[in-house]
């Protein structure tokens, strides 16, 4: 005897139910399977910065090691780490000296050896793009900077008094050693995520908005609405270049919470927070080499306070000073290596 049609549709009813119940189970071990291997790439990050660290005495800038001219020192230190990176062949061609100004800005130049996409610069979960039109290989993490960046670019020009102003472990032409934590290793972040994926998506973009924005969180934060900057906000990819050095593209600020948008211009000051494609908040590494998962809801404090300052919005004295404590709350202080801030629980 066989199924009646009752029977029939009470049996698929069933199946799609189980279906219904058990595929978010599955998406969910796909995704803890993604930020595990995520996870361990950033482990290989603070592994390579201590061998780094063990080989040279210090740290990679976060940019620095061409010549001037038209390259102006911008080869990436996530270049310079390739050969901790079980990447060695590849730091060879790169670092092989051309000799002279080759001519062109990094970001559209055409490089005799383009760097290709490496599968511990990307996370799992990011969603890939379309490649750039440049043909620059993206990446899924930046360093961190502490809790302010300004003049981020091109306009950096030590010669003229155009300097980038860090709190962090990482910044033009510097080399931070390890004595340098006076918070201490454990306190202290130097590599983030930072996503590559939906270019609306606030995670993965920059948005060119105003001055006030750049420099001041809780108006950066403002110009976003239901995950997606408002309209008419210019917008600008900052992960599609691992290989070029300039603070826009290779650096996040410790200020704004994780999976928060970011505000700036590539030649004047930016926000640039730390973002993943992980629920939630988003993996860093700290100066120790440990790998932890950072909470969006992290505290924060005082988002209204300017950048990295420690009076009005053209006052640099915390910009200027290591020491200065971070108005950020416990977020900003895991972003400063000299801080001496009390980190709470997070």
């Amino acid at each position: 005897k066989g199924f009646t049609l009752i029977e029939l549709l009470v049996v698929i009813a069933i199946i799609a139910i189980l279906v219904a119940l058990l595929l978010p189970a599955v998406q969910q071990a796909r995704e803890a399977a993604r930020r595990s291997a995520c996870k361990n790439n950033l482990k290989q990050f603070g592994l390579g910065l201590h061998n780094y660290h063990d080989t040279h005495n210090y740290w990679p800038p976060l940019r620095g090691g061409t010549s001037g001219g038209s390259q102006n020192e911008q080869l990436s230190g996530l270049a310079m780490m390739l050969p901790f990176l079980d990447q060695a062949p590849l730091w060879e061609r790169i670092s092989k000296h051309a000799g002279g100004d080759q001519g062109g800005d990094p970001t559209v130049a055409t490089f005799p050896h383009p760097p290709g996409e490496i599968e511990v610069f990307l996370c799992p979960s990011s969603t890939v793009p379309v490649r750039h039109t440049s043909g620059s290989a993206q990446k899924s993490y930046a360093f961190s900077v502490g809790d302010t960046i300004d003049n981020n670019y091109t306009s950096i020009n030590p010669s003229t008094g155009q300097i980038m102003r860090h709190r962090g472990p990482f910044g033009y032409r510097l080399c931070t050693r390890m004595r340098d934590f006076k918070d201490g290793t454990s306190n202290t972040i130097a590599i983030c995520e930072r996503d590559l994926g939906n270019p609306g998506d606030l995670r993965d973009v920059i948005g060119h908005v105003s001055t006030t924005a750049t420099t001041v969180p809780s108006a950066c934060v403002a110009t976003a609405l239901n995950g997606f900057y408002t309209s008419g906000s210019q917008v600008d990819r900052p992960a599609q270049y691992w290989a070029f050095g300039a603070p826009y593209y290779n650096s996040v600020a410790i200020c704004v919470p994780p999976n928060g948008p970011s505000c700036g211009t590539p030649l004047g000051s930016a926000m640039i927070s730390v973002s993943s494609r992980h629920p939630g908040g988003a993996h860093v590494v700290f100066a120790d080499g440990s790998v932890r998962f950072i909470n969006e809801s992290i505290n924060t404090v005082n988002l209204n306070h300017p950048q990295g300052r420690t009076g009005g919005l053209n006052e640099d004295a915390v910009a200027n000073n290591l020491g200065g404590q971070s108005p950020y709350g416990i977020w900003g202080a895991l972003g400063t290596m000299q801080g001496q801030e009390v980190v709470g629980e997070y």
